[in-house]
């Protein structure tokens, strides 16, 4: 399961899902590849108490670098022996090194409460332009479940978002719709001001259509 694809409950949901899995002795794999460390250190399983058997996380942890691992109790070493995967870059380090790194500036600025902090404030000040504008019935943005990945909604028009993304684009900001983007720990305010004015100016663009 990825979490960022379950909608509503998400905190239920999970609960409910391990559960079934650990009645019917199934593996409850997470793919954490976005929520770990974005919205905590140890991922949805540390903000909602769930553990999954096999874990899946990758170069989030690396801060872009090429990582990938699947997490997971000792049994899973004797697996991984017999499966005898190989590729020609295993032995390959740099990535690890970037994850460590990366895991030591995440830890001591507490990074998952600092990107929600910075993706609650762009979704708050671009409502805010968005009401000015009379456009928040036409665009919105929210940041739940995952402030620090917050999503944008063109409610009447759905087969807009795409161009949303790209008239944003072309005012100077990266937004992913739509798909949730993403919050970095180096944005700047001027930045995210950057990016909810050119959100604002792109909706106003695609309304007149």
């Amino acid at each position: 399961i990825d979490p960022v694809q379950l909608r509503g409950r998400v905190s239920e949901t999970l609960s409910e899902v391990a559960e079934v899995c650990r009645r019917f002795e199934v593996l409850l794999i997470l793919d954490e590849l976005k929520t770990c460390p974005r919205v905590a250190m140890g991922g949805v399983q540390e903000v909602f108490g769930v553990k999954a058997d096999l874990t899946i996380v990758g170069k989030g942890l690396a801060n872009g670098f090429a990582f990938a691992a699947v997490l997971g109790p000792k049994w899973l070493d004797s697996a991984r022996h017999e499966s005898r995967i190989m590729g020609t870059f295993n032995a390959e380090l740099s990535g690890f090194a970037a994850m460590l790194a990366t895991i030591e500036i995440l830890r001591r600025e507490d990074a998952p409460r600092e990107l929600a902090t910075l993706g609650s404030r762009f979704v708050d000040r671009t409502n805010h332009l968005l009401r000015e504008q009379s456009l928040y019935d036409f665009v919105q943005l929210s940041a739940e479940p995952w402030p620090s990945m917050p999503r944008i909604r063109i409610g009447p028009r759905p087969d807009l978002e795409r161009r949303l993304a790209s008239e944003t684009a072309r005012r100077g900001a990266c937004v992913l719709c739509p798909h949730m983007s993403f919050v970095c720990l180096r944005h700047t305010t001027e930045e995210l001001e950057l990016a909810a004015a050119g959100v604002v100016a792109a909706a106003s663009e695609l309304r007149k259509e």
